[in-house]
């Protein structure tokens, strides 16, 4: 099974509790701080990819670095649940598909535009710019 498919199924679980317990936010930034966490100091994620380092060693890690946060339950249960299954190294793409849900839920599309000159340069020769804010 790809990663997306493992990260979806994470990502469909975590979107149900959290829409249910009106912690959709929170959840998303508390999983998003671990996110950065993690590409900022890629030795980090290392570890939990490691199949060297035990899972008892790695539960050390994990527990010192929620201490640290401290975020909510339902955070904490994810990333020890995603541990446990020796999947935290993928959170960042459970992030990310996290986010498609809610969004998907929310009936919002996210789109890429791509443009041949860049927008301020049209504004100032006067092409109109729509924005949906």
């Amino acid at each position: 099974m790809s990663v997306v498919a493992v990260a979806r199924r994470y990502a469909d679980a975590l979107a149900d509790v959290a829409s249910a317990r009106n912690e959709v936010k929170q959840i998303d930034r508390e999983v998003l701080l671990f996110v950065d966490m993690l590409k900022s100091h890629p030795e980090l994620r290392d570890v939990f990819a490691s199949p060297i380092i035990s899972l008892a060693d790695k539960r050390r890690v994990l527990d010192a670095l929620i201490d640290r946060v401290r975020p909510g339950q339902m955070t904490i249960n994810l990333l020890r649940t995603m541990l446990s299954h020796y999947r935290l190294q993928y959170l960042d793409v459970m992030h990310e598909q996290f986010r498609r849900v809610i969004n998907e839920r929310k009936g919002l599309i996210i789109a890429e535009v791509t443009t041949r000159a860049s927008l301020t340069a049209r504004r100032r020769r006067g092409s109109r710019v729509l924005s949906s804010a």
